[in-house]
């Protein structure tokens, strides 16, 4: 090649091609193109990982569509990469240099010899958790899965030997609690440690979520305090609550926590140490024994303004001192259920499952609105949805007064009912409930109202009257005497008569207490929401119109009526007149 035809072709080089069609077009339109494919895409499959994403093509049309696709975030960075499926690697590549969430599944071994050049499973597993490692820098969350003989071979090297400076959540559950391992006849238990100590020795960097599952967390302490703030730890295979309290001790920057214990507690001995966590704002605690509750809650120092959520699932019937222990241990350990006033509690009932939830201070939204029990400053949830029966009718309600009175939040001024299976075996005796609840000002009743309401038109929710005070003695103010609720199987007997000795020149005086005559005796308002009040035979229209006929009668007409999504069109007119003031309907009719 002549030297002329050189220096030509190098000029040639510095003038830029011409713009193809398809690289004009604005990149305001290209983004709304490539979100409508993403779109498309989502709604066709229920996971949109399964099948290879149609926007990979994108990436091969020119240069300015790659840069400009690369860009938006849906595209790449909120979809999970299954990496047992084929085209995850080639996802990968394309989408280099973003961030990318990754799963993977490491499976048990087959036993599969090597033949005619094809690697085995595990062989082939290992290959590919080291291509994986080599991707770590762009790993923004990472999710791995797997049973404890795989991952105790191969996740040592994986997460210790691939600094991640960009990982946020990572993720490791075992389907198995233990993997049983028979030498000499004997059966050793394969538990798998994480030792965290080698994790956050600076290769993590920027981690702040953290969940464990089937294994132990750590045995020892961390060299130093760590950063991460939502930590969930599913207990599988009984680790003494000594290894977690010394890793939650480490982690000062904790917000959110979630222990799971799932299996049987074979030492009753309480821990010997005890975490504070400062900036903690919520903890999740499930599990199948109450002295776990109450071990871990005692020994855990979190602020006055954190949320407490207990979901119990014991296998079998908790005996009285079990509650007992249950809400003396929850009230030592919830600064505000102990300090603060409880403004509002809910319970609901639903098949195999009862919870009771607190809201502490002044309430930031009307009665009207219903919000989820996981919004509340405290819960508790018993679960029994396991069992097939129950040893008695109403099983769950002598728990729950003993709840009610342990905690102190009989003198609620506002109370939401929800109950959603009619069976005695799932529902709560209301009469008693309603016995012990005296402060209640405002009720609501969704869905099923026909129980509640009957009720609390029943003699058995009528509150005891206090005991007359001795001589001598200073009387009880009827505050105190709410608080101090007698036992619910109590019966309701008529107060003793107090008969004074006349003076001198004076006629015998007969004095009486005054005998509340009707339950709940504050109430003034009444909320019905998502009930049926048609005049029917499934109709709920009958028992409202009874209990507010057996209001007005005894002298205690409620102030206000309100109707809230509720069906059947109901005769506002005629229910209006068992009321004082108003009636309000909202929503359905």
């Amino acid at each position: 090649m002549s030297p002329n035809l050189k220096c030509d072709m190098a000029k040639l080089a510095l003038i830029p091609p011409p713009r193809s069609p398809v690289s004009r077009l604005p990149p305001e339109l290209l983004c709304q193109i490539f979100a409508f494919c993403t779109l498309r895409d989502t709604s066709q499959h229920a996971v949109a990982t399964r099948s290879a994403p149609k926007w990979i093509a994108i990436t091969y049309v020119c240069g300015q569509w790659r840069e400009i696709a690369l860009k938006d975030r849906r595209l790449w960075q909120d979809v999970t990469i299954d990496l047992s499926l084929r085209w995850a690697g080639h996802f990968i590549n394309r989408s280099d240099p973003m961030p990318v969430d990754v799963e993977y599944e490491i499976k048990p071994v087959r036993p599969v010899r090597f033949v005619d050049g094809v690697m085995t499973q595990e062989e082939a597993q290992r290959s590919f958790l080291d291509w994986l490692g080599r991707k770590m820098h762009r790993v923004r969350k990472l999710y791995l899965r797997g049973y404890v003989a795989p991952m105790s071979r191969h996740l040592k090297n994986f997460v210790y030997n691939s600094p991640a400076e960009i990982l946020e959540d990572f993720s490791v559950e075992m389907p198995e609690p233990w993997y049983p391992l028979t030498v000499n006849g004997h059966v050793n238990v394969i538990i798998l440690v994480l030792g965290m100590d080698l994790m956050f020795s600076g290769r993590y960097p920027k981690l702040h979520t953290l969940h464990v599952a089937g294994s132990f967390l750590m045995q020892s302490q961390l060299p130093k305090p760590h950063q991460i703030r939502h930590l969930t730890h599913v207990d599988a295979a009984y680790s003494h609550l000594d290894y977690i309290l010394k890793a939650l001790q480490s982690m000062p920057a904790l917000e959110t926590l979630d222990i799971q214990h799932l299996i049987e507690m074979h030492r009753t001995d309480p821990p010997e140490y005890t975490a504070d966590l400062p900036n903690l704002t919520t903890v999740r605690i499930t599990s199948t024994h109450y002295l776990h509750v109450c071990h871990l809650v005692q020994h855990l120092r979190i602020p006055a303004t954190a949320s407490v959520h207990v979901r119990f699932t014991p296998k079998e019937a908790p005996k009285p001192e079990h509650w007992t222990q249950l809400s003396e241990a929850l009230l030592q350990s919830h600064p505000r259920i102990s300090r603060s006033k409880v403004s509002r509690v809910d319970i609901q009932t639903d098949h195999g499952k009862s919870h009771i939830a607190c809201w502490c201070d002044p309430l930031p939204i009307t009665i009207l609105d219903a919000p989820p029990y996981t919004a509340a400053h405290f819960s508790f949830q018993l679960d029994l949805s396991g069992r097939l029966f129950l040893p008695t009718p109403y099983f769950f309600t002598a728990g729950f007064c003993a709840m009610i009175k342990g905690l102190g939040i009989a003198g609620t001024p506002v109370l939401s009912v929800s109950d959603r299976f009619p069976t005695p075996f799932w529902q709560l005796d209301w009469a008693r409930i309603f016995r012990l609840m005296t402060g209640v000002r405002e009720l609501r009743i969704s869905h099923g109202v026909h129980a509640p309401l009957n009720a609390a038109s029943s003699s058995r929710a009528i509150p005891p009257s206090p005991p007359p005070p001795a001589q001598g003695r200073a009387t009880t103010s009827p505050a105190d005497a709410r608080n101090a609720a007698p036992p619910p199987d109590a019966p309701s007997a008529d107060p003793p008569t107090d008969t004074t000795l006349p003076a001198n020149g004076q006629k015998k005086t007969k004095k009486q207490k005054k005998k509340p005559t009707h339950p709940l005796p504050e109430l003034k308002k009444l909320v019905i929401a998502d009930a049926t009040l048609s005049e029917g035979i499934d109709g709920d229209f009958w028992p409202l119109e009874q209990f507010l006929k057996y209001r007005k009668e005894r002298g205690a007409a409620l102030e206000k009526l309100v109707l809230r999504d509720c069906t059947g069109n109901p005769d506002a007119g005629h229910l209006a007149s068992f009321t004082t003031r108003r009636m309000r309907q909202v929503g359905k009719k």
